[in-house]
């Protein structure tokens, strides 16, 4: 099931695009939107493969909607009565553009387009998938494992948990700090956490989990709350909330 979502700021121009839906069974739509701060906010409480996306909409247009995104986000299906957008539509990749009035053939086009594009991308997941447990296993084979499997855009590396300086939440990704190296993954900080604690990491606040071995001073603010000084002088800080979870983590003399 194609999990869509119509977005126009026109009442009319969405339910065209229902009708024409009715009859795709495996198109589902899941939800509308007449403006795109509520089609963010839609994608970000809820699975969306597809959008049908009016390019000219109030306070934020398609392509504003579309640059908010996440990469990996839903497929992008423009709909607007204006032809002279058809090229920076394609720029930003996206799968297909319909003129108003949609025309019921030309809408057909398009759907078998999209679920070619999702048949692509449920063998490509499948196979990463595959290829990451495979990859996880030889790791896991080994008494002590040493590394750590990183995937990022489509590409698997491999880190020592020791380069890692700490790792902080990125909306629905994390940017791991490893020196000079950062990189952008697409995990939650309390995954991170739990890989990454058997290791020596420990969370300091909602947004940042560090290396133990990494830290230089901890020197106590207001309030509650501790500077961490790193190694390489990046300052992060201890809130109140994780401040007994951090000081019982390690050995305290004195």
């Amino acid at each position: 099931m194609i999990r869509t979502l119509i977005a126009d700021d026109e009442p009319l121009a969405r339910e065209r695009l229902r009708s024409l839906l009715v009859s795709e069974t495996d198109f589902q739509i899941v939800g509308e939107s007449a403006d795109g701060g509520s089609v963010l906010e839609f994608v970000r409480k809820q699975s969306v493969d597809l959008i049908l996306l009016d390019i000219q909409m109030p306070a934020m247009d398609g392509f504003q909607v579309v640059r908010q995104l996440p990469v990996d986000g839903p497929a992008i299906v423009f709909v607007t009565a204006y032809d002279e957008y058809a090229v920076d539509a394609f720029e930003i990749h996206a799968l297909d553009y319909l003129l108003k009035p949609v025309e019921v053939e030309r809408l057909r086009t398009t759907l078998a387009r999209v679920r070619t594009s999702q048949q692509r991308q449920a063998l490509r997941e499948k196979l990463e998938l595959q290829l990451s447990s495979v990859l996880s296993e030889i790791e896991a084979g080994r008494d002590h494992p040493e590394r750590i499997l990183l995937k990022s855009d489509g590409t698997y590396s491999f880190l020592e948990p020791k380069e890692i300086d700490w790792v902080e939440s990125a909306g629905n990704y994390v940017e791991i700090h490893a020196g000079d190296r950062n990189v952008l993954l697409r995990e939650t900080l309390a995954g991170a956490e739990k890989k990454l604690r058997a290791y020596g990491f420990v969370r300091i606040s909602r947004s940042v989990v560090v290396n133990r071995e990494r830290i230089k001073i901890v020197r106590p603010l207001q309030f509650g709350e501790y500077s961490v000084e790193l190694n390489n002088s990046t300052r992060l800080v201890l809130t109140r909330g994780f401040r007994q979870e951090f000081f019982d983590s390690v050995p305290t003399l004195g």
